[in-house]
């Protein structure tokens, strides 16, 4: 290949790479804020001594999440204009300000109903933000690049996770809540740069007549297989991702070290999963990669339990099954979401995508809530015996569910 070729084949890709840049920015900035009230201030709310059953009413804020599907449409209609033009960069940008400025805002907070209040009114406009953005990701990114727009939404949000569910937990270490409430937002503004530089390629007028609408979503066979995928695979790891942080704490692990393996650790190896679950997908059929992941899954979250069942387990043991915790679900965020994407319509892809996504969340928000009873009851050993339970009904289901998987060998 020669030298003119090199630079004409870089400069057509420019684009692509820049849009894949500004992608992930927008996914690390979600993931931080989702990382900060998952994982990073039930952490924080532990060492501070609330009880299990309060830990999981944090969860409640997942329940926009689960519900955005109600306003997807509409937040559709007016993204899409009449002559094929799109507002998702506006949408993106201002829900961006607007959450910027409300962690400047919690950071002055102190009694729980309110901080509760305030992250359930975070997730309302992080959700909307989210529907736009899946949007652009499925019309921007190229059909035979979808595994790489797959990998730049999951990946960069193993990003996320290390500034809130890490970077968070160790700055209150060493500053007090309030200080880092405010750091996290000033980097999450710094997020919201590379967007500004991405121009929206617009589908023409005649392409953009149909009204988005769930009725339209709920009529397709791709987003039923969807529906029924997502749920079945969502059960056992939102179970087994639910309690790492106060299951940290118990093991008697300080705030600084759950920091740091929430944080890099989890980034590093997130990013590592992620990456190995886009080249799976590259070089192996859809089928094959879910049914590897949700095996590599099961063995995993089984890793813990046994851990939980073994009291004079070394603490290096919980760290590392935490790490491969990590690796795992990246992995299998990649697949499934790649999946999911081309499951979803160009049409209204903000809205098939969004259902999903709902369907996705109203589990979490369940298996966080009744998670912290649980472990009341019956322990962390009992508790993680049933999360590799539902790990293993997953395996054996899609085993069976192979019309879900059906499609060409890669992406390319």
């Amino acid at each position: 290949m020669t030298l003119s070729q090199m630079n004409t084949n870089s400069l057509k890709r420019w684009p692509t790479i820049k849009l894949l840049i500004a992608i992930s920015s927008i996914y690390a900035l979600q993931s931080a804020i989702g990382g900060l009230t998952f994982i990073g201030l039930p952490a924080i709310l532990r060492s501070e001594g609330y009880d299990h059953h309060l830990i999981g009413m944090v969860f409640l804020a997942m329940a926009p999440w689960s519900l955005k599907f109600l306003w997807a449409p509409y937040v559709e209609k007016y993204r899409i204009k009449n002559d094929g033009s799109k507002r998702s960069k506006a949408i993106i940008l201002i829900g961006q300000f607007i959450l910027i400025l409300c962690l400047f805002l919690i950071s002055q907070l102190n009694d729980f109903k309110w901080i509760l209040c305030a992250l359930i009114f975070i997730a309302v406009i992080a959700s909307t933000i989210d529907i736009a953005a899946d949007a652009l990701t499925i019309e921007q990114v190229p059909r035979n690049n979808q595994n790489w727009g797959s990998f730049a939404q999951t990946g960069s949000s193993y990003i996320g996770i290390l500034i809130g569910g890490g970077l968070f937990v160790t700055l209150v270490s060493y500053f007090n809540p309030e200080k880092s409430f405010i750091i996290i937002g000033l980097l999450l503004g710094i997020l919201s740069v590379p967007l500004c530089f991405i121009k929206e390629e617009h589908a023409k007028a005649a392409q953009t007549k149909h009204t988005p609408s769930l009725i339209y979503a709920l009529k397709r066979k791709e987003v039923i297989y969807g529906l029924i995928m997502i749920s079945i695979y969502a059960i056992g790891n939102r179970l087994s991702l639910s309690m790492i942080g106060p299951l940290l704490v118990d093991s008697k692990i300080s705030l600084y070290y759950i920091g740091l393996v929430n944080g890099i650790g989890g980034a590093l190896l997130g990013l590592a999963g992620a990456l190995a679950g886009s080249v799976l997908l590259q070089n192996q059929t859809k089928r094959t990669s879910l049914l590897f992941i949700t095996f590599c899954k099961l063995i995993t979250v089984g890793g813990i339990t046994l851990i939980c069942l073994t009291p004079e387990a070394p603490k290096l043991w919980i760290l590392i099954s935490t790490l491969l915790l990590s690796y795992t679900s990246a992995m299998g965020f990649v697949i499934i979401y790649a999946i999911l994407m081309s499951l979803s319509s160009k049409h209204q892809a903000g809205v098939d995508f969004t259902l999903f996504q709902s369907a996705d969340t109203a589990i979490a928000v369940i298996a966080g809530i009744i998670s912290g009873y649980l472990v009341n009851l019956i322990g962390y050993s009992n508790f993680y015996f049933i999360a590799t339970s539902f790990s293993l009904i997953t395996c054996i289901s899609f085993i069976h569910l192979t019309k879900i998987t059906e499609g060409p060998k890669t992406y390319r």
